[in-house]
Order: structure tokens, then C-alpha cells, then sequence
């Protein structure tokens, strides 16, 4: 159609057409971002914790030059994650890149965090050895001075174990005056570390016993995680 007796401006070099409303162009970079990037892992330093009566855990994962939002809802968020998570933290975030509009902020939506450094396992130790500490457990005065020279010995292991067997062969050849008690539980695998602590409270309950011997054989990390 002709212009031809119409006064109207001319579009100016380098300028777009479209103006956007801020719901459509962060829309827009939401979708953008999630096509592009979808599932992330990305590594970085915890900081700026924060744990509403929600039960979801915010924080910010960091390097030397940018900082970027994390948010692990309360589904995701395990009690050994929430024990290990602390500021100054080095961790892997696995989760998916997106957009909150309200804020125009982009975050990662996070399905796993796990430490790295020096690993999960010693990560949620660490924070156990923090929760103990705090609640006095390690403190000098409630510690109990050993007898010299037991005469009733407990043992706090698996009756099938190598260690129920090298624990009685010493025993029996440096000492055999010695009675020995056992409370036989499970000493690795899932519910292993509740079972433990249960035979544990019996033989403490009993109290027939100068001294308990909590122990099994060797293993790897994961296999002693129990105790």
C-alpha cells in the first residue's frame, strides 16, 4: 500500500522493530536458556546459605569471577546433604538451568549436590564431629577411666565376622581368665550403623561388663561408614 500522503517515522539503523514487555523477553531467555543448557553439572563454592521452615535450601555457588543461584527443594534434600552443606563448601551441582521470572534471575534447579575434594562420606563426618562437638559429647570430664585389667569383656560384632574370631583367639591366648559376651549385629550395609548402636544400648543396659569392644574386620571406607 502506498504511503503517499501519510506522515509516519522512519525505522531508525540498528534499532528492532519489536519492543518486548518484560514477561515476554524473560520468557524468552527462560526458554532460550533451558533449550540451550537443559541438565547442567556445574562446580563451584557454596555461599549465602539460607533454610526456610519450608524445608527447600537456597544458596549461591561461586567461583573467583561469578556467582550463580541454587535452589534444592525440600523433596530433593537429604538429611545428610543438609548436615554437610555449609558456607565455603566445594560441591557439584547437577540440576537444570533455568529463569525465575519474578526476579529475572537465572538458577539451577538442583536434583543432586554432592561434595568433592574429599568426598561425600567424609564431608557428612565432618558435620557429624561438628554436631557432636557442639552437643559436649567429646568433652575430657565425661570420659571413663578403663580398668586395668577387665575381666568381663563385651563384644559389639557379627557373630559370622573374622573379627568376632581374631578378638577371642588373642584373648584367649593372653588372657583366658577373661569372659567374653557378645551381641552379635550386622557391621556394614544399610541399617547396619542403627543395629550397631542397638546391641551396643543392650550390652550397656546389661552392664555384666568391664569394658565393650565395638569392632569388625577391614574394608574400605564405605564398608566401615557404619561405625
Amino acid at each position: 500500500m502506498s504511503q503517499r500522503g501519510r506522515v509516519y517515522p522512519l525505522p531508525m539503523p540498528g534499532r528492532p522493530d519489536r519492543v518486548f514487555t518484560v514477561s515476554e523477553l524473560t520468557q524468552s531467555i527462560k526458554g532460550t536458556l533451558e533449550e540451550r543448557y537443559g541438565i547442567v553439572v556445574v562446580q563451584g563454592e557454596v555461599t549465602a546459605i539460607k533454610r526456610p521452615s519450608s524445608g527447600h535450601t537456597y544458596f549461591s555457588l561461586k567461583d573467583s569471577n561469578a556467582e550463580i543461584a541454587v535452589v534444592l527443594f525440600a523433596r530433593q534434600t537429604t538429611a545428610a546433604i543438609r548436615e554437610v552443606l555449609q558456607d565455603g563448601l566445594a560441591v557439584q551441582v547437577e540440576g537444570e538451568i533455568t529463569v525465575y521470572p519474578k526476579r529475572g534471575q537465572y538458577q539451577i534447579l538442583a536434583s543432586r549436590v554432592e561434595p568433592v575434594g574429599y568426598g561425600a562420606l567424609q564431608a557428612q563426618f565432618e558435620a557429624l564431629k561438628r554436631k557432636l562437638q557442639a552437643e559436649g559429647l567429646f568433652a575430657f570430664e565425661r570420659k571413663r577411666p578403663l580398668p586395668r585389667y577387665p575381666t568381663r569383656i563385651g563384644i559389639v560384632t557379627s557373630a559370622s565376622g573374622a573379627a568376632l574370631h581374631d578378638i577371642v583367639r588373642i584373648l584367649r591366648a593372653r588372657a583366658p581368665y577373661v569372659s567374653i559376651t557378645l551381641a552379635d549385629t550386622r557391621v556394614q550395609g544399610e541399617g547396619a550403623a542403627r543395629e550397631i548402636a542397638q546391641a551396643l544400648a543392650r550390652m550397656n543396659t546389661w552392664g555384666r561388663v568391664d569394658v565393650i569392644v565395638v569392632g569388625r574386620g577391614g574394608g574400605s571406607p564405605q564398608d566401615l561408614w557404619a561405625f
